[in-house]
């Protein structure tokens, strides 16, 4: 008898990829898809699904030190934003009239594990452009290990002592 092809929508060149060589955690991650194009099988499309592989990264935001006095009219109203590699941007409450603030707040992002952290301590005002009261960055060898739960100087605060902010 003669044997006939399987031209099929997931036919994969056997030199190509096997999905029984997969690992069976990830084989279900991954979509292999052949295309047709008049007939002639063209080269396969895969498709990788890596969000299983991020990490889910509580930041703690917790207080800030020694931040300026930014406005006219009693002290600055901070608050704090933060980025994972420029990416994920989220931001603190504002706290009104403290150059100590208390944001006691936890927030979870996606994180791959090499990406910096930023953190921008801002002065939150009505009528103008917010003011930076300073930024600090933690790096994936501060915590990745361990955890991490400190002060970090916040860098162009325009204090001395610098301004910290506390951070896990």
């Amino acid at each position: 008898g003669s044997e006939q092809r399987d031209n099929s929508s997931n036919f994969v060149p056997k030199d190509f990829a096997s999905p029984h060589l997969l690992n069976g955690s990830l084989k279900k991650h991954i979509d292999i898809n052949s295309r047709l194009l008049h007939g002639a099988q063209l080269q396969p499309e895969i498709r990788i699904d890596l969000s299983p592989l991020l990490y889910k990264l509580k930041v703690s935001i917790l207080e800030a030190k020694g931040l300026r006095k930014a406005d006219i009219v009693g002290h600055s109203d901070p608050y704090c934003a933060f980025k994972v590699h420029g990416r994920t941007r989220l931001k603190t409450a504002v706290i009104q009239d403290t150059g100590e603030p208390e944001w006691l707040e936890q927030h979870e992002v996606e994180y791959s594990g090499t990406e910096t952290i930023s953190f921008k301590v801002r002065d939150k005002d009505t009528w103008s452009k917010d003011d930076v009261l300073g930024w600090a960055k933690l790096e994936p060898a501060q915590f990745m290990s361990a955890g991490y739960r400190g002060d970090l100087v916040l860098e162009e605060s325009g204090m001395s002592p610098p301004a910290t902010i506390r951070v896990c």
